[in-house]
């Protein structure tokens, strides 16, 4: 019985998020896992999972010292009357940091395109606005 468990959770999305911590436990090791789960996992399924792993991945981002994320309108076109895609941005920006890779737009477009697709249900406008993002990314 246990093994279907492990099947549903990897079908909707939600296996293999990292173990929760205890809330003064969130360290750099974890964000880092649980963004890497976060970009992959198809949560449409399981909102309560992913809301409690960005509710602990963002308080983490904004505490720390080491990760500093910052997004200037002009540099993020996409994000242009999309308020909700700034959190996935943030996170895959920190992602990048975490992993001391160079920060590299393009590659945060594509994530971001990835991770809204994953996330939000699209309408013909959210795809018109993310293949107009990815158009703008290329163009610089």
């Amino acid at each position: 019985m246990g093994s279907l468990w492990l099947l549903a959770g990897m079908f909707c999305g939600c296996g293999g998020h990292p173990d929760w911590p205890a809330p003064e436990a969130v360290d750099a090791a974890w964000v880092e896992a649980a963004l890497e789960w976060r970009m992959r996992a198809n949560v449409r399924n399981c909102p309560d999972v992913a809301e409690a792993v960005d509710a602990l991945t963002l308080g983490w981002i904004a505490a720390s010292e080491q990760v500093v994320i910052r997004i200037e309108q002009e540099a993020w076109p996409v994000l242009e009357g999309r308020s909700e895609w700034v959190k996935p941005l943030v996170q895959i920006l920190a992602l990048q940091v975490l992993q001391e890779r160079p920060v590299d737009a393009r590659d945060a477009m594509r994530s971001l395109r990835r991770q809204v697709m994953l996330t939000h249900p699209l309408y013909p406008e959210d795809r018109r606005a993310l293949r107009w993002g990815t158009e703008q990314m290329r163009t610089k």
